[in-house]
């Protein structure tokens, strides 16, 4: 008779065997992911999610590994427990890397591996970092993860930082021809621009991501690791920088806030997409700016100008300037074009800007500033250009200069001989002659406060001229300064003296700086936010604004007109 043995007795036989049984241990292919230890076994996985953030909103469930100076997830949707270990231990290798390099303790840092991004790759935003596992198992994450650990704010830390940790000394081999050549001097800045392939070609490219990583190392070894991380901006790093590459051309770059210089480019189907600071900067194909160089130059002319305006707008209009700071900071996005097909114009209710000629960039955003409200009231646009002139003249005449007018008039005449292509009149003569004049006493000492700069007097010389000599047969005209408001918004032109719309811009311009002697440049200012009429706030009619402004310009300069003692 056979015995039958417990089935329990025999599992617990069987695991006695297998506990004294050595067994052979598989030997791991060697790999440059770190291997997994025990303490990395040992780490506690969780569920978290991340919420809405400024610049990052998605919203997305994770699974997490956390530590107090450290933290990695995993959106659900691409999780897997082997990866997200190995892609915690790959985070904090890069960060031992970088405290032993820079002898500096890592922030904080929360790392999260998603399915995919807004952005062409990994970012940092605050202390955190937004990335592929892919971007973690071939190191392109290792760029933001130092923005992150270090605070560095622009592309140019990011990458040069992340290239000496983790490649070594930086190859500076050819810098010197690079930099040496006048043509290259923008590149020097090290934007993102200029490390796009499509807008500034590979050899380019290729030079500012060497140089970034010189500039890297050469500012940690020289000036010390707090002060690379506390400069930004590479033209306080420049002289130093180029006498160690030994280059002999002097590097100026032009003033750039801050906020450019961490430019993002992304690449849509229609062209390039810039972002910085409050704007978003479309770049077909057809657009009157197209490489790294142009670019550059109008994304600092943008930032440039918006921070002088909101100078302007806190100086005349102090109580209004909450209104327009939140217009601001809601976002503008400018949509470049050609001058040749496309005029410049504001979509003010969405925020938008089309601009085909950069110099017309500071009278849109005033458009969008102070006209987002409401709809424009078609009577009232004589005063939304007028206002438009008023704050934009100076900023436009200094972020983007066209003409110089130091040579006196003789110059000025042949300026306006080529730009109308039309031969001098008599009654040519007679206009520029008193445009001169009013524009050299508006430049004069005792008046200098009334225009900033030389384009703003200029201007305003332009309108009261024409306000004082509008029966002149004059041949030799400007589009802009001599066709009227209506004929810009496509409406038919009448006498002046009947509305406002009639006026030239620079005429425009002339009416409002009497009216807001009058009566306050905040208020007529707050009437247009408001949509309100400016014969209405006033309590007078056209007619009468018309001929007060004639006859107040007249007293100042009818001698130099020669309309003294006529009306």
């Amino acid at each position: 008779m056979k015995k039958i043995i417990p089935f329990a007795a025999i599992c617990l036989a069987a695991a006695s065997m297998l506990a004294c049984t050595k067994q052979p241990v598989a030997v791991p292919e060697q790999t440059d992911a770190p291997v997994q230890t025990q303490a990395q076994a040992l780490l506690e996985i969780t569920e978290g999610v991340h919420k809405s953030e400024p610049g990052y909103e998605a919203i997305f469930n994770t699974h997490a590994i956390e530590t107090e100076d450290l933290t990695v997830h995993m959106m659900n949707k691409v999780y897997d427990e082997a990866k997200l270990r190995t892609m915690f231990e790959t985070v904090r290798d890069a960060l031992d890397r970088a405290e032993a390099y820079t002898s500096k303790s890592p922030m904080p840092v929360t790392v999260y591996a998603v399915r995919r991004y807004g952005q062409d790759r990994p970012v940092s935003v605050g202390g955190s970092v937004f990335c592929t596992p892919e971007d973690i198992e071939n190191g392109s994450f290792r760029g933001a993860l130092l923005g992150a650990a270090y605070g560095l704010s622009v592309d140019w830390q990011r990458k040069g930082l992340s290239d000496v940790v983790f490649s070594g000394e930086p190859d500076e081999s050819g810098l010197k021809e690079f930099f040496d050549d006048p043509a290259n001097e923008l590149a020097a800045s090290l934007s993102p621009l200029f490390m796009d392939a499509v807008l500034a070609g590979e050899e380019t490219v290729v030079n500012v991501k060497k140089a970034a990583a010189s500039l890297a190392a050469y500012a940690v070894a020289s000036k010390g690791f707090d002060e690379f991380c506390a400069s930004p901006d590479t033209a306080a790093l420049l002289p130093d920088w180029m006498e160690h590459l030994g280059v002999s051309n002097a590097i100026e770059l032009p003033e750039c806030p801050a906020d450019v210089a961490d430019i993002t480019v992304t690449h849509k189907e229609y062209g390039p997409v810039l972002t910085f600071g409050n704007f978003t900067v479309n770049v077909p194909a057809d657009s009157f700016v197209k490489t790294a160089d142009e670019l550059y130059r109008l994304a600092c002319g943008i930032s440039r100008s918006a921070d002088m305006l909101m100078e302007r707008f806190s100086e005349e209009t102090p109580s209004l300037l909450p209104i327009i700071g939140e217009r601001l900071e809601n976002g503008v996005t400018v949509t470049l074009a050609n001058f040749q097909t496309t005029a410049s114009c504001a979509v003010p209710e969405k925020g938008a800007i089309v601009l085909s000629l950069a110099y017309n960039f500071p009278h849109e955003l005033v458009h969008v500033l102070l006209n987002e409200a409401a709809p424009i009231v078609r009577e009232k646009r004589w005063i939304t250009e007028a206002l438009a002139e008023h704050f934009s003249l100076e900023t436009a005449g200094k972020v983007f200069p066209q003409y110089d007018l130091q040579g006196g008039l003789e110059s000025y005449r042949e300026f306006f001989r080529e730009l109308s292509e039309t031969e001098e009149t008599e009654d040519d003569l007679v206009f520029h002659r008193t445009v001169w004049s009013i524009y050299e006493h508006l430049r004069s000492e005792d008046v200098v406060k009334e225009c900033r700069d030389d384009v703003d007097a200029y201007e305003y010389a332009y309108g009261i001229a024409k306000l004082l000599l509008p029966d002149l047969d004059r041949k030799q005209i400007r589009f802009k300064y001599d066709r009227s408001v209506a004929w810009g918004y496509h409406m038919l032109e009448g006498p002046k003296d009947e509305r406002g719309n009639n006026l030239s811009y620079p005429e425009a311009r002339a009416v409002f700086e009497y009216l807001s002697g009058r009566f306050g440049v905040e208020k007529l200012t707050r009437d247009q936010i408001e949509s309100v009429a400016a014969s209405e706030s006033i309590g007078m009619s056209w007619h009468d604004i018309y001929a007060e402004a004639r006859e107040y310009y007249k007293e100042l300069y009818g001698k130099l007109a020669g309309t003294a003692d006529n009306n």
